[in-house]
């Protein structure tokens, strides 16, 4: 298993998935760096943290510093790529699984590990990246026509995979995204955690809190979230709003500030270590996603473990996710108060928002469980070793036939060859 960003979403769902694959009979090895955020949490796989790490990197001072800082840069990504393919050919693996590779690299690197003559099967969390995706439709197009096979999390990330490369069609399999829960080595029950996390972050016993959770982005639509509860607040004064993640606020970041000098809302602003975000899922009672476009969310699927139904709009594969009225409730993207309409339904109803947290327990226990999910995994693995070896097989036959033909027609031409006729006597 590959993932070169050791932290994270991603990270996270690569934990889960090692760990699941190991309890159905898989044997697993894990390439990431040597920070490694789950370096800590219980394993069920070997972890190879062999890769250099690029998050401790500082921005540079001045041009000839972010020259030396590119330079830097380059180099590691050249010894991740030579340690990487050392492992995957060197290893008794019988194939490859990508689940994260830097994004303007992602096709050397596939490149690279092509070198080591095993499938490779890859997880497209992203069918193109979101803030320069049409950029690099050509690179991901090309990334995807040479791998074996290719999971995605829903049938929207699938149709748009076939509109992007349509070669790629026939090897693509739908795999739900699991239900995460944040590892830790220590854990009470939920009602205790979210007392003693409500105490440690300072929210009064009694608030309902609204939750923006993860890194903050542009497509993921904050000021929308952010002017809409501020529309309602008078009205819910018993509602918090919790935004937590690293990012630049935006342009409603004043309007924040001063719902957080009035006790509406709070502000978590940096990277969210395993213990904060836990502790912020147990605090919420619901977890708001604005996005304007995504193709899955990671966060709404940690989110459904610990019981938090999710507000979102209904952009990309959310659909598939979300199950309206039961795990969470989708808004129309194209209204532009359909967010805070139901935002204010939703806060009002106590009564609603447990029925649909229960829902999302089972859920999360059942459809999306990390067991189906490796379950459903090995069984496209092995389909990705029946597909190499029949490839490898015609491959084989073509090669006989050509080399049949090509002796042939040496054959005849030396019958033909007067040089080559017996003398006459």
């Amino acid at each position: 298993m590959v993932e070169t960003g050791g932290w994270g979403g991603v990270a996270l769902y690569a934990y889960d998935l090692c760990n699941a694959l190991g309890k159905v009979g898989a044997r697993v090895s894990l390439a990431t760096t040597g920070d490694y955020e789950f370096a800590a949490a219980e394993k069920g796989f070997e972890a190879a943290t062999v890769l250099l790490d690029f998050r401790s990197e500082r921005a540079p001072a001045n041009r000839l510093m972010g020259l030396v800082k590119k330079l830097r840069s380059l180099l590691k990504h050249f010894k991740n790529g030579a340690r990487l393919l050392a492992l995957a050919s060197g290893g008794d693996f019988d194939l490859i699984h990508v689940q994260w590779l830097p994004e303007h690299l992602s096709l050397w690197v596939v490149r690279l590990l092509r070198l080591a003559g095993r499938p490779i099967v890859y997880t497209a969390h992203d069918v193109l990246p979101h803030e320069d995706g049409n950029r690099q439709r050509e690179l991901f197009r090309s990334v995807y026509s040479l791998v074996d096979l290719i999971i995605v999390h829903s049938r929207y990330a699938r149709d748009l995979l076939v509109e992007l490369a349509p070669e790629a069609a026939g090897k693509i399999a739908i795999v739900p995204h699991g239900c995460s829960r944040i590892p830790l080595s220590e854990r009470s029950d939920r009602q205790n955690d979210g007392r003693e996390a409500r105490t440690a972050l300072g929210i009064p016993a009694g608030k309902t809190v609204a939750s923006f959770v993860g890194s903050i982005r542009p497509y993921k639509g904050l000021d929308a979230l952010i002017a809409a509860f501020a529309a309602i607040r008078r009205d819910l004064p018993d509602a918090l709003l919790l935004v937590a993640g690293q990012g630049d606020v935006g342009p409603r970041a004043d309007i924040l500030s001063e719902m957080a000098s009035e006790g509406s809302a709070l502000t978590i602003n940096r990277y969210l270590s395993l213990r904060e975000i836990d502790a912020v899922l147990s605090v919420s009672d619901l977890l708001v996603l604005p996005y304007k476009h995504v193709y899955t969310s990671g966060i709404l699927h940690v989110a459904q473990t610990y019981g938090v139904p999710v507000l979102a709009r209904d952009v990309g594969g959310l659909a598939e996710s979300i199950k309206h009225g039961e795990t969470g409730l989708l808004v129309r993207a194209d209204d532009p108060d359909a967010l805070k309409r139901e935002l204010r339904k939703a806060l009002q109803d106590a009564g609603e928002l447990a029925r649909m947290s229960r829902n999302c327990l089972s859920e999360a226990e059942g459809a999306r469980s990390w067991k189906r999910v490796a379950e459903s995994t090995r069984e496209l693995y092995a389909d990705a070793l029946r597909r190499r070896e029949s490839a490898d097989v015609a491959a084989r036959g073509r090669r006989a036939v050509v080399a049949f033909f090509a002796r042939a027609g040496a054959r005849r031409r030396t019958s033909h060859d007067p040089s080559e006729a017996e003398p006459n006597p």
